[in-house]
């Protein structure tokens, strides 16, 4: 048995906040019926991604000097 451990995004959580996001698509079963099947476009998420953690340093950098000037009142 193969022990890899993978990691990823459900395709249908990503779609409810970033459709453009997800890719339709159809992939052959073990009993070669096509199915549909969404995936992820992880390259299109890489953007956003690195925007949001920018957003996160800035409100970071915020709390600290909010953290520091009350420290300073007391």
């Amino acid at each position: 048995s193969d022990d890899t451990k993978m990691i990823g995004l459900f395709a249908q959580e990503v779609q409810e906040v970033f459709p453009e996001a997800v890719v339709d698509g159809f992939v052959t079963d073990d009993n070669q019926q096509k199915r549909e099947m969404k995936s992820v476009s992880y390259t299109q998420l890489v953007p956003v991604l690195v925007k949001a953690v920018q957003e996160l340093e800035q409100q970071n950098k915020e709390l600290k000097t909010r953290i520091e000037a009350l420290e300073q009142q007391s």
